[in-house]
């Protein structure tokens, strides 16, 4: 066990009850501070996120007349992100969807494309020669048709070219499809919706543009991320024991999504993203553990290197993991304590947290074990617990 966290234990085992209390109480009233929770009325925020929805469903409805093929014609749209699972921090200013392509999602897709799974460095050589860092797959087309229409983006061996969403096609197309939209304003009784004249970008995988809802009281701008995506079933993929972690079997039930690898990657690759499951399971959390788990996403946040070091789908898995153990309900300094802990296991294997930590959301489940750094570790958990809103919850006496 590292030094702070084994200190951070201690404190935990050796305070009496009227400590505890008074330490649980600061901890829920932190919850509570406008930071963490947003002053507006629960249903102001569900009419800003349905606002949200509707615009972004006719935005995106206007990518099937990108180019000459309909490459981009959507299906539809998933809500995902904090703001789907309902834990977000503060104002709902971010929105995040998938957007499923309906050129990928026939009922015989099964029959149309043969879904690779990749685990292991020998599968995949890079021409660079840079080791992949997680589980990923090719997708092979089969069907005649679809070889037809993705004739431009069909490598040689019949492999999808991941180009087909470069980041630069993400940016064009949702500029087309705003242009096409036009001005326009969603009218509600809160308050109003609008695209703003801020020009889209790009967010990693995401196409990203801004969004303004005006209400009485003031102005909030909205950042919404969209991700095209591949939707595959579970019976798609040749292997699931080898992309699906034995504590979470309960992911074979359910499809997922294939989303472009990073750049370093070659132009075969694409990664898994389980985002419906991760986003059912944020929300069968108790309202405690929600609790819990929104104080330790603005611990973690309040420092840049811990931020990074532990990303949110970490962070996630660690909570999720936490509560199907913990019948607590009323003891937020025991579950935090227990949180950091199990954080600071993960931490123990690799040089980046997620080396260690297989995801239930196989966003970074490796394959091969990097060079341990075991230097960075113990200081970046050092950061986390003696941050300055921990010191004063846990004071060291």
């Amino acid at each position: 066990m590292y030094p702070p966290v084994q200190k951070l234990i201690d404190r935990h085992n050796s305070m009496n009850s009227y400590t505890r209390q008074n330490i649980n109480k600061k901890l829920f009233d932190l919850h509570e501070s406008k930071k963490l929770v947003s002053k507006r009325s629960a249903e102001e925020i569900e009419e800003i996120s349905t606002s949200v929805k509707e615009m972004v469903t006719q935005i995106t409805s206007e990518f099937k007349t990108y180019g000459d093929n309909e490459f981009y014609d959507v299906k539809c749209i998933h809500s995902v992100g904090s703001m789907a699972e309902g834990t977000r921090i503060g104002n709902p200013k971010e929105f995040d969807f998938i957007v499923e392509l309906k050129k990928f999602s026939t009922t015989n897709m099964a029959k149309a494309l043969e879904i690779i799974p990749i685990d292991t460095i020998e599968e995949c050589a890079t021409p660079f020669g840079v080791h992949h860092p997680f589980q990923h797959a090719h997708i092979k087309v089969i069907d005649t048709k679809m070889k037809e229409t993705f004739k431009d983006y069909i490598l040689k061996d019949e492999y999808l070219n991941k180009t087909l969403f470069s980041p630069t096609t993400r940016q064009a197309v949702l500029e087309y499809a705003i242009g096409n939209l036009g001005k326009n304003i969603l009218s509600k009784n809160y308050g109003t919706l609008e695209i703003t004249d801020i020009p889209p970008g790009k967010n990693g995988p995401a196409g990203s543009f801004v969004l303004l809802w005006k209400s009485k009281d003031e102005k909030l701008f909205i950042t919404i991320d969209t991700v095209m995506a591949i939707a595959v079933s579970q019976e798609m993929l040749k292997d699931k024991e080898s992309i699906v972690n034995d504590c979470f079997k309960h992911l074979k039930n359910e499809s997922c999504f294939l989303l472009p690898a990073g750049s370093f990657q070659n132009n075969r690759c694409f990664k898994y993203a389980f985002t419906l499951t991760e986003v059912e399971r944020m929300k069968s959390l108790s309202d405690y553990h929600k609790i819990c788990y929104r104080l330790m996403k603005d611990f973690v946040g309040r420092d840049g290197s811990v931020s990074r070091a532990f990303p949110s789908y970490v962070l996630k898995t660690v909570v999720l993991r936490h509560s199907e153990k913990c019948e607590e309900k009323n003891d937020f300094f025991s579950c935090i304590v227990d949180i950091i802990t199990e954080m600071s296991k993960t931490c123990s294997h690799g040089d980046f947290v997620h080396l260690a930590e297989h995801t239930l959301f196989l966003k970074q489940n490796f394959v091969s074990e990097a060079p341990c750094d075991r230097e960075i570790y113990p200081g970046l958990l050092d950061d986390l617990i003696t941050l300055q809103i921990l010191e004063e919850l846990f004071p060291n006496k």
